[in-house]
C-alpha cells in the first residue's frame, strides 16, 4: 500500500494512531464550515474570475494577484485555509466547505458520496530525474500511466514520487492534504500542475483545502482561473484511462508521496 494520510498539525503516525482502521466517518461528523461559504456547492452563474478568463483567454491581471495578498499573510510560513478562502474571495470565487473527521485515502473519504457532490479527486506530487515537481490531479477512479505521463508534460526521465519534506517546503501540506490549492503556497512557482482533461469534464470538483479535515467544491472554471492567479498556468492532458468499478491500483490515494528517508 502506498504512504497517505496526516493532519497538518501533527504527525502522520499520530495521526494514524488517533484513527481508527479503516474507520468511516459517520455522518453526523460532517458539518458545514461557516467560514467558507454555504454548505450547498451550486452556485448560480461564474465567478469574476472565471468569466474574465472566459472573455478575454488571458488569467487574472497581476495586480488583482497583489491586491488579493496584500492583505495577506506571513510569507515565510505556509497558508492556511482561512488565507486560502480569502484569495478565493478576492478572486470573485465562492468555494463551498464541508468539515468533516480527517481522510486519509479514497476508500474513507468514499463515505462522503451523495453528500458532497461533484468530482472527487486524488492527487500524485511527482519529481523527474531532474529533480522538477509535478502534482497531477485526477479523478479518485483513474488509472494514471506514469510510464506514458512523463513525455506528454516534458518531463526528464522516468518519474518518481517526491518526498514529504518537498511536499511541505512547496506546497505547504502535509502528507494526506495534497491539494491543487497549494498552488497558493508555491509563490516560486517551482511545481508545475497538472489536471488530467478527463476530470475537467465535470462542471464541480472536491479538493482539500490545505487541510484533510475539510473538503472545497470548487467550480472546474475557478479552479483554472485560481491557479492562473497564482501564477500556475496547468498543463491539461490526457494523463488517466478509466479503471473498472472498484478495481485496486497502486495510485488508489488521495495523496501519494515518497516514504520519509
Amino acid at each position: 500500500m502506498p504512504q497517505s494520510g496526516g493532519q497538518c498539525k501533527g504527525q502522520i503516525g499520530r495521526a494514524r494512531q488517533n484513527a481508527a482502521p479503516g474507520a468511516i466517518p459517520p455522518v453526523d461528523d460532517l458539518r458545514p464550515n461557516p467560514l467558507a461559504g454555504p454548505h450547498d456547492p451550486t452556485v448560480p452563474g461564474e465567478s469574476p474570475a472565471a468569466s474574465d478568463v472566459r472573455r478575454t483567454g488571458r488569467p487574472p491581471r497581476p495586480s488583482r494577484l497583489a491586491a488579493c495578498r496584500a492583505g495577506g499573510y506571513n510569507r515565510d510560513m505556509a497558508a492556511t485555509p482561512d488565507d486560502l478562502f480569502a484569495f478565493l474571495a478576492g478572486l470573485g470565487i465562492t468555494a463551498a466547505t464541508t468539515t468533516h473527521p480527517p481522510l486519509f485515502t479514497v476508500a474513507e473519504s468514499q463515505a462522503l458520496r451523495g453528500l458532497i457532490p461533484g468530482g472527487h479527486t486524488k492527487n500524485l506530487f511527482l519529481k523527474d530525474r531532474r529533480g522538477q515537481l509535478f502534482l497531477v490531479v485526477a479523478l479518485e477512479d483513474a488509472a494514471i500511466d506514469l510510464k506514458a505521463l512523463p513525455a506528454a508534460v516534458g518531463a526528464s526521465g522516468k518519474f518518481s514520487f517526491a518526498s514529504a519534506e518537498l511536499l511541505k517546503e512547496h506546497l505547504g501540506v502535509e502528507p494526506g492534504s495534497v491539494t491543487p490549492f497549494g498552488a497558493f503556497n508555491d509563490r516560486d512557482g517551482a511545481v508545475t500542475i497538472v489536471l488530467d482533461a478527463a476530470m475537467l469534464e465535470n462542471e464541480r470538483l472536491n479538493f482539500h483545502p490545505l487541510v484533510n479535515t475539510m473538503t472545497s467544491t470548487i467550480g472546474r472554471d475557478d479552479l483554472l482561473a485560481f491557479l492562473r492567479a497564482t501564477g500556475h498556468e496547468p498543463l491539461v492532458v490526457p494523463a488517466s484511462r478509466p479503471g473498472p468499478a472498484g478495481e485496486m491500483r497502486p495510485d488508489d490515494c488521495q495523496t501519494r508521496i515518497a516514504a520519509p528517508s
